[in-house]
């Protein structure tokens, strides 16, 4: 259960933003229990309505710090689609939690094509349902097919990308990809101008539970244990005020480890339902929260949703250089990324003081571990 506890120092309000999906939960649950007041840190949580609200806001000075997609730290570094603005991350939020949800007519008809693949009754794999998408698409050429992720700069894009080359298919060339905001997925898939999306929790239950869709794969089953969410800063704020910076941390800390005690779901579900966070309804939430390891079924399968196992906080580079990679793959950038860059955006130090302050790994550690990603 959470418990509060208290601190008598009280700096000014830091204005923290994110955005309501189940990955904003460590913000919530460190405000709600009390470990941002036990670092002595008065916090404002503010709700965003997009991504590109969040980044805006954070590069503008508008907010202090930001739950964001791990790709945005870097992208606002190297100025893709905005200012060029040096933004630092000091913290994973977490591992695994996408899926890829596709209209009930495109996803039967794709299940109907992988019949023959299908012979034992499971459920088919990425590959063999991006192949069957190719053969779709054969079919269908004018078909005007849309796929829409949350942002340009985020793993659900490249993820959604790397599903379709697996069939062969070129996501530039042979169908449209669209950004919607994670909230208005399901609504744009029900109004037929999506026939498919890639988001985080809980937008593809919700699809589920409103018979708007199926979940056809979840980011897990395509890349196991790929990095997902951070907790973002400016650099200039991050130099300006590093103890807070360290403190932040501690506290987000404290709660990733909260999120993955199985004991503390029900009270998490309960939380995220309040209107000030995620606002759906409490039904929707408990099941999203039972997808992240238990209580799965077919229509709604496992996200293997971890906050701080697996490495899960850790601001690892080579989780950097992975998305760098895919950067230059997709050719949203003209050449590769530097590792001193890689270095500048990932800060090891704040994450390892606050780790050995509660006696956690720390990142040299966990970089020690083979296969800290597996992408």
């Amino acid at each position: 259960m959470l418990s509060s506890v208290h601190s008598t120092v009280r700096p000014r309000p830091l204005k923290l933003g994110f955005l309501p999906l189940m990955d904003c939960a460590p913000l919530i649950v460190a405000q709600e229990a009390g470990y941002f007041e036990a670092e002595g840190l008065l916090v404002q949580l503010q709700r965003e309505p997009s991504w590109s609200s969040i980044r805006d806001k954070l590069v503008f000075g508008l907010l202090d710090g930001a739950h964001m997609l791990a790709p945005m730290p870097l992208a606002c570094t190297l100025g893709l689609g905005s200012i060029n603005k040096p933004v630092v991350t000091g913290l994973g939020l977490g591992l695994n939690g996408n899926a890829m949800t596709l209209s009930r007519t495109l996803h039967d008809q794709l299940l109907s094509l992988c019949g023959k693949a299908n012979t034992a009754g499971r459920s088919p794999s990425p590959s063999e349902l991006a192949l069957a998408l190719r053969q779709w698409l054969d079919h269908n050429p004018a078909s005007g097919l849309t796929l829409a992720s949350v942002f340009p700069y985020s793993m659900h894009q490249y993820m959604l990308r790397h599903w379709l080359s697996l069939g062969g298919i070129d996501p530039d060339r042979e169908l449209s990809l669209v950004v919607v905001p994670p909230d208005m997925m399901v609504s744009a898939l029900q109004s037929g101008e999506i026939q498919g999306y890639c988001v985080g929790e809980p937008y593809n239950g919700l699809a589920v539970r409103q018979d708007a869709g199926r979940i056809a794969f979840t980011g897990h089953d395509l890349w196991p244990e790929a990095p997902e969410k951070v907790f973002g800063v400016t650099e200039s704020w991050a130099d300006r005020y590093p103890d807070t910076h360290y403190r932040v941390i501690r506290a987000l800390l404290r709660a990733c480890q909260w999120l993955d005690e199985p004991t503390n779901r029900a009270e998490l579900a309960h939380l995220l339902a309040r209107p000030e966070y995620v606002g759906l309804d409490a039904d929707t939430l408990r099941m999203a929260v039972a997808q992240m390891s238990s209580d799965c079924s077919p229509l709604l399968p496992c996200t293997h949703k971890h906050f701080f196992a697996h490495g899960g906080t850790a601001p690892l580079k080579s989780r950097m250089r992975w998305i760098a990679d895919q950067m230059l793959h997709w050719q949203q950038v003209e050449q590769a990324v530097p590792d001193s860059m890689l270095d500048q955006v990932c800060r090891l130090e704040p994450y390892d003081a606050a780790a050995q302050s509660l006696s956690l790994p720390t990142t040299a550690e966990l970089s020690a571990r083979p296969g800290p990603v597996t992408v």
